[in-house]
């Protein structure tokens, strides 16, 4: 009974059947171990018993081999395991910090450098997700410095997930999360152009819905919360809100192709920001998530010049990031367009803080002061972002062209990596914005038929609806 609720919960994840052992378990490479949880509460009948895994690793890998523990909602005695557990906490279905991701890197290197019979046990929960993204990095990590005197490969973002897919599932179905995977590929490209990861501090300004809306019964009336990841007085970190912005009324799918919504002032983000986006409901209090996406402001801005990506202006910067339904969660898995158009996106603009300017007169500087008292003052936690150690203009291309910020304007789209659509939020030239009708519209799409909200999406507390979630490096 126990055996089959163990596959039932593997779904598609490879399982390690051999000699007597039944366990979700896989070998990536025959030094890199990705499973489950070793779990010793009630949850062992349909996860790893950890007794079992215990036994797997002492018999095959004594004393060579170290757990990497990825929650940061289950813990269990490390002692079953001799002390050699690395925590590395981050949070189920969402991309690692950014900050973690090189040291663990390091750490799951120097490990493995002891010797080639030396293994890391790498897992989450259901030890796919976060896993598989925090695998990814390593591999990419390992292919660029070489290990046990093998020369450097150099792999892709792509290569190292299509390996993982293969060796994890049966369905080669791997890291699925579109924030998990553009995480990954900002770690490769991070490695390809050797560059340092630095705090960047942005201001999020709009957000363009672009193609259509969400097929809702009583029409769309979408938001986002911004929040903060604080320090608190009790030494645990919490999210704080910073702002909040709302489209005001319900609006059709039919009927709209898309609008903007603009926050009162300008957001100061830095580092890792999640997007959370809903609709409110009938009633005021009722908040429906729609979708949501991960981004870092060091790679909305910090792009090098031979490569797609952000472009400023010494006098007037504005940055824009586009991700189409693929590439955000929640709204990726409408493979049906039954809620989502076909060709539905977003476009965030940000600026940078000593460059931004709007029509209401509101400045880059007073726009931060504004909103960061806000948040200290409704809260008693402070930011975790150091401003001494944030980097206003952390790189500048040495030819990059110039661009200024108009009011929204519609993206200018080039061909990025498959993480995001990064541009300059120039302008379109005039025939361009007469052909759309405006610069806040994009060309109609079939939009769905309207479903009932309630069946759609899942309602949650007002107090939980976080978030733009910032983290600084």
């Amino acid at each position: 009974m126990a055996r089959a609720l163990r596959q039932m919960v593997s779904k598609k994840k490879k399982r390690f059947t051999e000699d007597d052992f039944n366990l979700d378990l896989s070998y990536i490479t025959p030094q890199i171990i990705a499973m489950g949880v070793p779990a010793d509460t009630l949850e062992r009948l349909f996860r790893n018993n950890i007794d079992e895994v215990v036994r797997l690793l002492e018999e095959r890998h004594a004393k060579k081999y170290c757990v990497y523990n990825l929650c940061v909602e289950r813990t269990y005695d490390s002692a079953k395991f001799q002390g050699r557990v690395e925590q590395f906490p981050m949070r189920d279905h969402n991309p690692p910090p950014i900050h973690i991701i090189p040291s663990f890197c390091e750490s799951v290197y120097n490990w493995l450098k002891k010797g080639t019979d030396y293994v890391a046990a790498i897992h989450c929960k259901a030890g796919k997700g976060r896993t598989g993204a925090m695998v990814c990095c390593y591999l990419l990590f390992e292919s660029f410095h070489g290990l046990h005197g093998q020369q450097p490969k150099f792999l892709t973002a792509e290569e190292v997930m299509q390996l993982y897919g293969e060796k994890r599932t049966h369905d080669k179905k791997g890291v699925t999360i579109p924030s998990q995977r553009r995480y990954v590929f900002y770690y490769a490209h991070m490695l390809h152009k050797q560059l340092s990861l630095k705090p960047c501090r942005l201001l999020l300004t709009s957000v363009l819905v672009e193609n259509g809306l969400p097929a809702i019964q009583s029409g769309c009336c979408m938001l986002f919360k911004c929040r903060q990841m604080a320090n608190c007085q009790d030494g645990k970190s919490k999210y704080v809100t910073i702002g909040e912005a709302e489209c005001g009324e319900p609006r059709r799918a039919q009927s709209s192709l898309g609008f903007c919504i603009r926050p009162p002032a300008p957001i100061p983000v830095c580092g890792d920001f999640k997007l959370v986006f809903y609709n409110r409901g009938k009633l005021l209090a009722r908040l429906d998530k729609l979708f949501h996406c991960w981004l870092n402001t060091f790679f909305v801005v910090n792009q090098p010049p031979d490569t797609p990506g952000a472009l400023r202006c010494p006098d007037r910067a504005g940055l824009c990031v586009t991700l189409t339904k693929g590439e955000l969660d929640r709204a990726c898995k409408d493979t049906q367009h039954r809620v989502f158009p076909e060709g539905f996106a977003i476009t965030v603009y940000s600026a940078l803080p000593t460059c931004i300017e709007f029509v209401d007169g509101v400045s880059g500087a007073v726009a931060t002061a504004s909103v960061a008292s806000s948040a200290s003052s409704s809260s008693s936690c402070s930011s975790i972002t150091d401003d001494s150690d944030c980097c206003e203009f952390p790189y500048v291309p040495a030819a990059a062209p110039s661009a200024s910020f108009g009011d929204s304007p519609a993206p200018a789209r080039v061909n990025g990596s498959p993480a995001a659509t990064v541009t300059a939020s120039a302008p379109r030239p005039q025939q361009q914005r007469h052909r759309h009708g405006h610069r806040h519209h994009c060309r109609a799409s079939n939009s769905p038929s309207p479903v009932p909200a309630a069946a759609l999406h899942q309602s949650v507390p007002e107090e939980e609806t976080a978030e733009i979630v910032t983290t600084a490096l």
